[in-house]
């Protein structure tokens, strides 16, 4: 009787579901254990075992079902009922296998399986002890022994279940788990998880083992009669029978809401899938539809093309062309009537598409539930009627909050208001800010930026996703657009376009810039200084440097550094691994081997790589290793102190004449000639002091105490 119920007329429906539902709920925590017996049914705990459903024989044919899913969706709720937790345990426990799939004779020979990489005999001798009759290890299989009844008692029963996504009305998905393709993204794909079983082809059979739809497809997912699929990286919607509503063409899809699917190619949605209605609608030529969900429920729908808004009706036909800058709402306003900007001036639509009161304002607001709103029109503020027609002796007053002196916003959205509050640059930017110094505005519109007068006009065009500070010394500006770098001058005119993959200002007045790769130098009129053939370039900025100053830059070129000047001129050449960051005092370390030394400025070895470790001059002197021992050297590598100390603090020199040494883990002070000005016998040396005309002082710590410690 069950049976006929599940499989009868469409008006035995209600009582089925309501039956479902009561049957859901009194079962529930029964199918959390999984048995046989229903001992302790209001004591759910981890399930034991995954069930094996043991279908009717029909036609000769018996169908046995190895059910992961279900295992899972009770494994999930008894998780989920003992130990809540913020985050879901269907996001953290691994996801399950796809169901396995046996058919049998009469003969109680297995003669296809899906899903498994079991063979037909293995399976036939597995199943050869268990009866023809057998009945499936959960008693509610036993109450719903269809397929159908399976589906639709499962469908909805548990929250977090991936069910829904595996039942295709008779149909059962199954895997080609000898070709597995483990370059492809994988097709089960459950909350966050990935199955073990990944990647591999996907079809589907009948409940007679028959492959109905061919397993070669990457992903297939139930769309109610129909289905979605995936083929060589392209989506698409086909019937069961394999023929295609909308061609497999596509680069993605979207779930706009649970009947509408959105088809993405080269970006744009191209195409509506309605699920409910199994009905196919093409897209115009828009860039966005905005909020399609609802297509249906109201008389239009905003589109979006070159960042302009229209609309169009829930045929898809385009009934306002895209001419609006911005557009609220019409459902979120009392009235019923949505502010719309065109032209840089705010007027009123209704929810037909019809422009009721014409774009003409500087500002408006949104109509209240009185039917006024106030506007501003020729530097005049006053209320309106749902009609345009100005309310004598109106009391409203703007609603916008002031932000940053002349800055104000209203609804996300900001603009510039007088020292009388009237609106001198139109409330229709999503950020307006101003940097200290600086008399003009940068101004954010859809997701992108430029920069406007205090009067509202357009310096630079809105165009930019970044605009640097301008840099005083030259009155010049870095500014990036479509992820290409490039120059403007402070009248706002481009002076290098935006073709470079980066561009930063050097200390010697021109600009570097990295194209295709590399590296190079040019003047602000793009005359070419250095040619861009430099894997790395760190700019001239010791030019700047209070001390020892030097013009050169340290280059890579061929992935071996060296150092040029600044008219491009390599005076050491690029041939080193491993070279010092800076020039100090003519000299620069490099490596060999392994080893340490250093060249001058004309690239010539001065002291050979017989060091372990170096540190860069500090003055004519710098501290050097060998083995465990550490010593001073001048320039030409001429020892000043012989390898004595246990560490020289070689990159710190107080006054450029005093550094720290150690021995037995006691600390001194030398000059930059060997000398001992602080004897080696203090736990740590912290702070350097020197008034003029006296000698210098040390805050040190000796004996746990901390003191100023005058040098000999």
């Amino acid at each position: 009787m069950v049976q006929i119920l599940l499989l009868g007329a469409s008006s035995m429906k209600k009582f089925l579901n309501t039956f479902l539902v009561f049957l859901i709920f009194t079962t529930a925590t029964l199918l959390c254990k999984a048995q046989d017996n229903i001992e302790g049914l209001f004591h759910p705990r981890m399930p034991q075992q995954i069930d094996t459903i043991y279908y009717p024989f029909y036609n000769g044919v018996q169908m046995i079902e190895v059910d992961h899913l279900a295992y899972w969706d009770r494994k999930i709720f008894f998780l989920e009922q003992s130990q809540p937790r913020a985050l879901s345990y269907s996001m953290l426990e691994p996801p399950p296998p796809p169901n396995e799939y046996f058919f049998r004779d009469c003969t109680g020979t297995i003669i296809k399986v899906f899903n498994t990489e079991a063979s037909c005999e293995n399976l036939t001798a597995f199943f050869a002890n268990i009866p023809l009759d057998k009945k499936s290890n959960n008693i509610i299989h036993n109450f719903i022994t269809t397929h159908a009844g399976k589906a639709a008692f499962s469908d909805g029963a548990w929250p977090y279940s991936p069910q829904p996504m595996n039942f295709f009305n008779g149909y059962y998905k199954v895997y080609d788990f000898v070709n597995v393709d483990t370059t492809s993204k994988p097709d089960l794909y459950f909350q966050g998880n990935f199955s073990p079983f990944a990647n591999c082809k996907v079809g589907l059979i009948d409940s007679f083992g028959n492959i109905k739809i061919p397993i070669k497809y990457e992903a297939l997912w139930p769309l109610k009669n129909n289905l979605l699929v995936e083929l060589n990286g392209k989506w698409g919607v086909m019937d069961k029978e394999q023929k295609v509503l909308i061609p497999l063409e596509y680069d993605s899809y979207n779930w706009e809401s649970q009947e509408l699917i959105s088809f993405i190619k080269n970006g744009k949605v191209k195409k509506h899938y309605r699920i409910d209605k199994s009905s196919v609608k093409d897209i115009g030529d828009y860039d966005e539809i905005i909020n399609p969900e609802y297509i249906d429920q109201y008389p239009l729908t905003m589109v979006k093309k070159d960042g302009r808004i229209g609309f169009i009706d829930s045929s898809y036909t385009e009934v306002v062309p895209p001419i609006y800058d911005i557009c609220e709402s019409f459902y979120a306003c009392d009235m019923k009537l949505a502010r719309v900007l065109r032209n840089n001036r705010w007027g009123y639509l209704n929810k037909y598409g019809v422009e009721v009161i014409p774009c003409i304002y500087e500002d408006a607001e949104t109509f209240d539930r009185d039917g006024i709103a106030f506007v501003q029109l020729d530097g005049k503020q006053y209320c309106i009627d749902t009609t345009g027609k100005t309310i004598e002796n109106c009391t409203k007053k703007p609603t916008w909050q002031r932000k940053q002196n002349a800055i104000v916003e209203r609804r996300n959205l900001y603009g510039l208001v007088d020292s009388k509050g009237m609106v001198i640059v139109p409330l229709v930017y999503s950020q307006i800010y101003k940097v200290q110094n600086e008399s003009f505005y940068r101004v954010y519109q859809n997701k992108e930026l430029g920069i406007i007068s205090n009067s509202g006009q357009i310096l630079l065009p809105i165009e930019y996703e970044y605009i640097s500070q301008f840099w005083k010394e030259m009155n010049i500006a870095t500014v990036t657009r479509n992820e290409k770098s490039g120059v403007i001058d402070s009248n706002f005119k481009v002076i290098v376009p935006c073709n470079y993959e980066s561009i930063q200002f050097d200390l010697t007045g021109f600009i570097v810039f990295k194209k295709d790769g590399l590296w190079g130098m040019m003047d602000t009129a793009m005359n070419i200084k250095i040619p861009a053939k430099y894997q790395q370039f760190n700019g001239f900025r010791q030019m700047m440097y209070r001390t020892d100053p030097n013009p050169y830059s340290m280059v890579m070129r061929d992935s071996l550094y060296g150092y040029i000047d600044k008219n491009g001129r390599e005076v050491i050449p690029c041939r080193f691994k491993q070279l010092g960051y800076e020039i100090h005092y003519s000299r620069v370390w490099f490596n060999e081997r392994e080893k340490y030394g250093f060249v001058d400025t004309t690239g010539k070895v001065v002291i050979p790589a017989i060091y372990d470790r170096v540190f860069d001059f500090g003055n004519e002197a710098t501290a050097v290793q060998k083995e465990d021992k550490w010593a001073l050297i001048d320039k030409k590598g001429k020892l000043v102190t012989d390898f004595i100390y246990d560490n020289i603090v070689g990159h710190t020199w107080y006054d450029e004449q005093y550094v720290v040494v150690y021995q037995n883990n006691k600390c001194g002070v030398i000059d930059k000639k060997g000398k001992l000005i602080l004897p080696i016998e203090y736990e740590a040396i912290h702070d350097f002091s020197q008034a003029t005309g006296l000698k210098p002082e040390f805050r040190v710590t000796k004996n746990g105490s901390e003191y100023w410690e005058k040098t000999k």
